[in-house]
């Protein structure tokens, strides 16, 4: 029984499955419904609002998707895009006075079925913007010019909007330039303007208007409605004569380090090393602005304009080259040609010594030496010692005095004499870069002055000066310590053989002095120093300084000299011993 049942509900299954399989017709599809927009930002209907508006909308197509949105104003399809938001200006007089405007969106689908128009309507509101000129970007009221120059405009809007903004020259009515978004506008030659060297956010306004003589600008600046400022005005008086000036000064570096003043550097052998030549020139003077510049080597061709100011060259070999620059401005004029003499020095040592006469030349009585007396001293001994020698007079209050000595000034020396004075503006220790160069290149250094270490000391103190490693003082004047003393007491020093003794010349000092000399040094000098004479003091029992090392030589990687009592007002017999004796330790090997 129950088997009999189960094939009758098999049969009734089967019978129903063929039965379905007979079914001829599918059914009909759905037809495109069209989409729907809507506004999402926008102004509420009726409403009263500033005429630059931001707008939102959007779309939806359930059976497919949007392609395109119009944008109707006023009834009017003004704009076909797949864009979802702007800013749009709607028209109004600039008094404020309300406008009525619509504004609507249909969206469109890929079957190109049009949605209802989402709308609103309002009113919108205006006012003029107000313009005026930048004092930092203009010419002033009233200004003598050259032929080429700026303006810059700025405009305030009560109602935020897009601002544009035209000038014009001389003619109110017919003479207006475009409206442009840029509020600069540059007078400039045609040439110019149309060169690479013309910025590009600026407009330029060809400077043919510019002739001789008395002119007037004018400015405008509008909204995005279409209000207009009140015009503006700008008198002033065209130069054409006015000229581009050169900066003096020149900045010019050889790899990590700057050229001397002079324009010298030693030479570095080192690959890929770069000459850096910074110049500048100023309009600023008759309101102009500097364009572009060129340059040349030598007698070489001018390079081409550009706005770079900085020559680079690579790997300059050693010798003298002159690099000249010029600069000109917007009108074109062109500046006088500036020069910088580079000097790529190769040291060469010889046996000929360069006396560095740092002295404040005094009026000439005793303890006030002047530059002849202090000249004609190492004259003497430097004669009586048979040496090859000039002077490099650093008369700190004479006319002619230089600051600096550089690679150029003792390019063929081997020795140099630095003789400072207690007065000096100077000093030897602002020249301890060209010093250590020199010492490294295998020049020899004699180094004595009144108050020695006096700008690296407190002024009119007692002083110890302790010198740390890798400085100057460690490193090239082989010295731990140095000692001051400022009381009158220093007689001179006692030679140790063979170096001969030499003492303080009463002669050259005031009578009041008795012999003494205040401001001398003595030393803790390095180990390898061969000392040459010890200090010679009046109260040598109290006094600490007693004894000490005066002067020293150091003669092994390099050759250096340290006198703490100044050779020149010791006795000129004395010193010129001393000469005969250090002289030519000092120029061993050289010739």
């Amino acid at each position: 029984m129950k088997t009999a049942k189960a094939l009758l509900i098999l049969a009734v299954g089967l019978g129903l499955w063929f039965a379905g399989c007979d079914v001829k017709d599918p059914g009909s599809a759905l037809p495109n419904r069209p989409p729907t927009a809507t506004l999402s930002v926008a102004p509420t209907a009726g409403d009263t609002v500033n005429h630059y508006i931001p707008l939102n909308w959007a779309g939806n197509d359930g059976d497919g998707e949007i392609v395109n949105f119009y944008l109707i104003v006023d009834g009017v399809r003004l704009a076909t895009t797949m864009a979802r938001d702007t800013t749009m200006p709607f028209a109004a007089p600039s008094d404020g006075t309300p406008l009525y405007h619509t504004f609507g969106v249909v969206a469109v689908d890929n079957l190109g079925l049009l949605s209802d128009t989402a709308s609103t309507d309002f009113y919108v509101v205006n006012y003029a913007p107000t313009a005026s000129f930048d004092p930092e970007g203009s010419i002033a009221e009233g200004a003598t010019v050259g032929a080429g120059f700026r303006m810059s405009i700025t405009a305030t809007d009560g109602n935020p909007s897009l601002l544009y903004y035209r000038i014009a020259l001389d003619d109110s009515l017919g003479g207006w330039s475009a409206w442009t978004f840029t509020p600069v506008f540059v007078f400039a030659s045609p040439d110019i303007i149309s060169d690479p060297t013309f910025p590009d956010d600026v407009e330029g306004i060809s400077n043919a208007g510019l002739t001789a003589g008395a002119h007037v600008i004018y400015a405008k600046a509008k909204d995005a409605g279409e209000a207009e400022s009140p015009m503006i005005r700008r008198t002033f008086t065209v130069d054409p004569t006015f000229r581009p000036v050169m900066d003096t000064v020149v900045t010019a570096a050889y790899g990590a380090n700057n050229y001397y003043a002079d324009g010298s550097v030693y030479y570095s052998a080192q690959a890929g090393l770069r000459t850096q030549l910074t110049f500048g020139a100023s309009a600023a003077a008759y309101s102009g602005e500097i364009n572009a510049y060129r340059f040349r080597v030598g007698d070489g061709s001018w390079s081409a304009w550009t706005d770079n100011s900085v020559v680079e060259e690579t790997d300059v070999p050693p010798g003298v080259w002159v690099v000249q620059m010029m600069a000109r401005d917007l009108a074109g004029v062109m500046s006088d040609t500036a020069e910088f003499t580079i000097r790529i020095v190769q040291q060469t040592l010889s046996d000929s010594v360069i006396v560095v006469d740092e002295t404040r030349n005094g009026n000439g009585n005793p303890g006030s030496p002047n530059d002849v007396q202090v000249d004609q001293f190492y004259d003497n001994i430097l004669t009586h010692a048979g040496a090859k020698f000039r002077n490099i007079d650093w008369d700190v209050n004479a006319i002619g005095g230089v600051s600096y000595v550089s690679p150029w000034d003792i390019r063929h020396a081997g020795l140099i004499i630095w003789h400072s004075d207690d007065a000096s503006d100077v000093q030897w220790d602002n020249n301890q870069r060209i010093l250590r160069e020199f010492l490294d290149k295998g020049g020899r250094l004699i180094l004595s002055g009144w108050d020695l270490f006096k700008d690296v000391a407190a002024a009119d103190s007692q002083t110890v000066l302790q010198f740390a490693a890798g400085s100057f003082g460690r490193d090239k004047l082989r010295a731990f310590e140095a000692f001051r003393t400022v009381p009158r007491t220093t007689l001179g020093f006692t030679g140790v053989d063979p170096f001969p003794s030499m003492a303080i010349d009463p002669a050259k000092m005031p009578a009041s002095w008795a012999g003494k000399l205040a401001k001398c040094w003595s030393f803790q000098q390095r180990g390898e120093c061969t000392v040459m004479g010890r200090t010679v003091v009046s109260d040598s029992l109290a006094n600490p300084f007693a004894n000490r090392t005066s002067c020293y030589v150091y003669d092994l990687s390099f050759r250096v000299a340290v006198f703490g009592v100044p050779m020149y007002f010791c006795n000129e017999t004395e010193a010129a011993s001393m000469m005969d004796v250090l002289l030519p330790r000092m120029l061993q090997g050289l010739q």
